[in-house]
């Protein structure tokens, strides 16, 4: 028998580059609709980062300075335009007048709109305006992070005096929420502005712990937020004898 001729092998498939990258493409698409795509995070925008002198020139000029008597007084600061004041109520306890000095040249009466003494807070109404005020932050601060604080201390004549520190300690307290500091706090520092870097107001100086050094105490006014609004909607002053 005649021995049969070997046979060639079939020829392999050849593809052209342009059917290679059509290929390519699918199995992409394929793969896509396998494993979802990663979701884009959204940043939201946030205030930049102002240098310490910047901050100041922001908050400062709504910082006011209270007369309250002859030996009574300290700082307070603006929340609105028309002219309400955030202070504290041992500022202007015992008081429905008290002396208000602005930008440093303007000094008006203002009368007590406002007060609570178990939370230290009161509110005091000026008149005129537009009046450079800042909003209150319900901001709850880092721990490390740094803050200014600007008042009156001393009742020194001339411009608040600034200090700068950190946030030592935020700290849960009965009626609100303290946030502790090594900022030198001085008597006629209460009531003033504490801000942080952002220019953002969001606390007022309280009690400064004589025994301690570096130790401060402000009021957080996230915890106080609602109770600032009822007090600006208070006919007669509250909290303190006439």
């Amino acid at each position: 028998f005649p021995t049969p001729a070997p046979q060639s092998p079939a020829p392999e498939p050849t593809f052209s580059p342009a059917a290679i990258s059509q290929i390519e493409d699918i199995v992409a698409q394929k793969l896509r609709e396998l494993v979802p795509p990663t979701p884009t995070p959204v940043v939201k925008n946030q205030p930049a980062l102002l240098s310490k002198p910047e901050a100041v020139k922001l908050a400062s000029p709504a910082v006011v300075k209270i007369g309250a008597g002859d030996d009574k007084g300290g700082s307070g600061t603006l929340i609105s335009e028309d002219g309400r004041i955030l202070t504290n109520h041992h500022v202007i306890e015992g008081h429905r007048s008290v002396t208000v000095l602005v930008r440093d040249q303007y000094t008006m009466s203002g009368y007590v709109l406002g007060s609570n003494k178990d939370l230290d807070l009161a509110i005091v109404q000026i008149s005129g305006g537009p009046w450079p005020y800042l909003k209150i932050a319900e901001y709850i601060p880092e721990v490390g992070e740094d803050i200014l604080s600007i008042g009156y201390a001393l009742n020194l004549v001339g411009p608040a005096t600034v200090t700068s520190g950190i946030v030592s300690q935020v700290r849960a307290g009965k009626n609100f929420t303290w946030i502790q500091t090594d900022t030198p706090i001085n008597p006629g520092n209460s009531g003033g502005a504490v801000v942080n870097l952002k220019g953002e107001f969001f606390a007022i100086p309280a009690i400064k712990r004589q025994e301690a050094q570096d130790v401060s105490f402000l009021i957080a006014l996230f915890s106080v937020a609602d109770d600032i609004k009822r007090l600006q909607e208070k006919a007669e002053p509250q909290g303190h004898s006439p």
